[in-house]
């Protein structure tokens, strides 16, 4: 809605404002002093928990410049004429997003971490509240649901197929033309620096990652020299995965079990690292079944990978929310998806008649 865009505007506006970025920058160059100081004259142990200290002073001061972006912001488009709990329902939908995707994950939804960036989304709920409390009532202003509806149907939605597609358990690369399917029950998820997985609430990991390794150097010799923690020397084996040079080994570190694949495609080399608890003959088996799955994507398979998108349905009396929820392109609970990307609280809010987002292929 208007409402929701204008309090998001708001408060990255408020940041350039109220000099955040300058005064953040100047805090950085204190710590960094700071912990330059402390490792030159005093102990390693005390020159850590100095460098602790900043670095939480430093955190601390990030969190209150986000509290006050967000006051600023919804004192702003209170001013402006819109709704003042715009901000606040946009911070709901940001926080339901969070707990569903660990809920996907199979972990609990974070309830605070000192060193993030921004606080909990719950306190800076209930603080961008309490400040259009001061303002005036909610429903002020015309949200425009309507109008932008129809200007995001058809957006692109999710991941770009050059940075990874994730479809279930398939990843697909068109940059590097490769496509790879993890193990059963693996929910992946793509970030800058790998592409990570979790099963069974945790107790079983991958992490899918790339790097340049000279031509001349042998998989068997990269996957010896010092990355994997643990490795087990006598595990190394030279293997070939659809026409693919590879090297496969197994390590030990702590209590995890971790089961190592490199391969060769060009001049990347793609390194594989499944972990679970207990590596069982089971457990590798699937692990070895999933970096077998890896293989090269043929040019005309890169040229079809697409986008999801959104597509805007007008519904009917008879439609109903599980239908519609059904015909989501997700993998994984599909009706959670669609009530978070709708905006309604629970099955009830669903009203047949009005117009609402999928994702579709």
């Amino acid at each position: 809605s208007d409402l929701e865009i204008a309090g998001v505007m708001a408060h990255e506006i408020a940041h350039v404002t109220a000099r955040h970025a300058t005064q953040r920058a100047e805090r950085e160059k204190t710590s960094e002093l700071i912990s330059r100081v402390s490792r030159t004259f005093q102990t390693t142990q005390r020159s850590e928990q100095v460098s602790e200290v900043s670095k939480r002073t430093l955190q601390s001061f990030t969190h209150a410049q986000e509290f006050e972006a967000d006051r600023i912001g919804v004192q702003t488009i209170g001013r402006a004429g819109f709704d003042p709990y715009g901000a606040s329902r946009f911070l709901e939908s940001l926080g339901r997003s969070t707990a569903l995707r660990a809920a996907m994950l199979g972990q609990r939804a974070a309830e605070g971490d000192i060193a993030s960036s921004h606080p909990t989304t719950p306190e800076r709920i209930k603080r961008a509240i309490a400040t259009a409390r001061q303002i005036g009532a909610p429903g002020i202003g015309d949200a425009a649901r309507d109008a932008w509806l129809s200007v995001i149907d058809g957006i692109e939605f999710g991941d770009d197929p050059a940075e990874g597609v994730i479809r279930g358990r398939r990843y697909s690369q068109a940059r590097l033309g490769y496509e790879f399917t993890a193990p059963e029950g693996f929910v992946l998820e793509n970030t800058q620096q790998a592409l990570l997985g979790l099963a069974g609430g945790g107790s079983e990991a991958l992490r899918l990652d790339n790097v340049r390794v000279p031509a001349a150097t042998p998989l068997e010799g990269y996957i010896a020299s010092g990355w994997v923690e643990g490795l087990q020397r006598p595990s190394i084996q030279a293997r070939t995965i659809n026409a693919l040079p590879a090297a496969v080994a197994t390590a030990k570190s702590g209590e995890w079990h971790f089961r190592v694949a490199t391969l060769r495609v060009g001049g990347e080399v793609f390194r594989l690292i499944f972990a679970a608890r207990a590596l069982s003959e089971e457990v590798d088996r699937k692990f070895l079944g999933s970096i077998e799955s890896f293989r090269r994507l043929p040019p005309e398979e890169v040229g079809k990978l697409r986008p999801n998108r959104l597509a805007v349905v007008n519904t009917s009396a008879g439609d109903t929310l599980d239908q519609l929820a059904a015909r989501m392109a997700v993998a994984d609970r599909k009706r959670e998806q669609f009530l978070l990307l709708n905006g309604l609280a629970d099955a009830s809010a669903f009203k047949a008649g009005e117009r609402y987002k999928i994702v579709v292929e």
